[in-house]
């Protein structure tokens, strides 16, 4: 079945990468290492309506681009636009003045991003969406293919919904479109978290091994966890991050993040175990408030519950031999989530080196988070993907 699942993913834009020890499939989308910026910001003459129907835009789009494989990158202005091959932004805007609701692309002159003003277009309209193109002057708006939804401002708000929600389905359609035929690769290189389900899941890092009762854990530091409420298990994890490009030749980038576990079940989450995993491994440097196990006890913070921060787990910890690029990370101190809160893990530090891995070097970051007890496993619903 591999020879022929390789053969399968190459005609189809999907790299693959068998590793014999441990056995394992490795599947990287086709389109892993494009970047999309998504400008967002304060609009001062906008209502709070629009603003609020305008993030939600903004993220549904992400999610569609995320899935697909493309990386993408928020930013407040055209100013990181020059990391990533395009950056779009989506405005919404409730105007007395519109009689009907309709989807307005400005188009510039250069060449490139007209044709992706030409595929936006055409997947508007074919969602029976009225859709016009206006001509913008030239300036350093030329970075930004942006795209307006303007509604009548008395519109009311499912309709408003309604109307953002299918053009965030046509504007994520031309640039899946756009970015497969830039790359000349089939649909199927979008694909990839569906074969990976088909392969049982083999490229998931591996879960942490279960503690003896004897070693020393989390939970029993001296403090009791509370009782396990009844209920269903859920979380939603997810990356934010900045992008910090130095103006000095050959000095790497930097990447500043945090990893957010948002319990959205009904019972509590307790101890979450943190895998990022970076690939190529040798691209970036991870650094942060991490300590190794030896140094917990010494350089950890020292609060009125004990130490608290985050350790780097050691091998003998793991379920499996530790792979290539993967970091362990687990709280020093006991971590209760209550259902609807947020857990961050803060303020880590990506190094990534651009020189010496000629045009074309990328990186990207994934991330899960897992719970010995029950025995749970959530993804990251973003990567951090940067290409240079």
């Amino acid at each position: 079945m591999l020879p022929a699942l390789r053969l399968f993913c190459e005609e189809n834009g999907i790299a693959f990468r068998w590793e014999t020890e441990p056995s394992r499939v490795d599947l990287r989308s086709g389109l892993a290492g494009n970047i999309c910026v998504l400008i967002w910001g304060d609009h001062p003459s906008a209502t709070a309506d629009a603003q609020q129907l305008e993030r939600e835009m903004l993220l549904q789009l992400q999610q569609f681009l995320v899935h697909a494989g493309i990386g993408v990158v928020f930013s407040s202005s055209a100013s990181v636009a020059p990391l990533a091959q395009f950056a779009v932004q989506i405005t919404a805007r409730l105007d007395e003045s519109t009689a009907e609701p309709h989807a307005l692309l400005y188009t510039n002159e250069r060449d490139r991003r007209r044709s992706l003003v030409d595929v936006l277009e055409r997947e508007l309209k074919q969602a029976d969406l009225l859709t016009r193109v206006e001509s913008r002057p030239s300036g350093a708006a030329l970075s930004v293919t942006e795209i307006a939804c303007c509604l009548p401002a008395s519109m009311p708000p499912t309709a408003r919904k309604q109307f953002a929600q299918t053009c965030v389905l046509a504007v994520a359609s031309g640039l899946i479109r756009f970015f497969l035929q830039e790359a000349r690769v089939s649909i199927w290189a979008c694909l990839k978290p569906a074969l990976m389900n088909w392969l049982t899941g083999s490229s998931a890092p591996a879960p942490p091994a279960a503690k003896t009762a004897g070693e020393r854990t989390a939970s029993t530091d001296g403090h009791a966890a509370p009782a396990q409420q009844p209920g269903t298990w859920a979380a939603e994890v997810f990356f934010d991050y900045t992008v910090i490009r130095s103006e000095l030749e050959h000095q790497p980038l930097i990447v500043r993040g945090n990893l957010y576990i948002k319990n959205t079940g009904q019972a509590i989450l307790t101890n979450p175990v943190i895998c990022l995993r970076i690939d190529p491994p040798d691209n970036a440097q991870l650094s942060g408030q991490m300590l190794p196990a030896h140094m917990v006890e010494t350089l950890g913070i020292q609060g009125a519950d004990g130490v608290k921060g985050w350790r780097l787990l050691k091998p003998e910890e793991l379920a499996q031999e530790k792979r290539p690029g993967e970091h362990w990370i687990a709280p020093v101190h006991p971590v209760h989530i209550a259902p609807h809160t947020v857990f961050p893990f803060q303020n880590f530090q990506l190094s990534v080196r651009t020189t010496g891995h000629g045009r074309g070097g990328y990186v990207t970051v994934e991330g899960a988070v897992f719970f010995r007890e029950p025995q749970l496993q959530f993804s990251a619903n973003n990567r951090i993907v940067l290409s240079y």
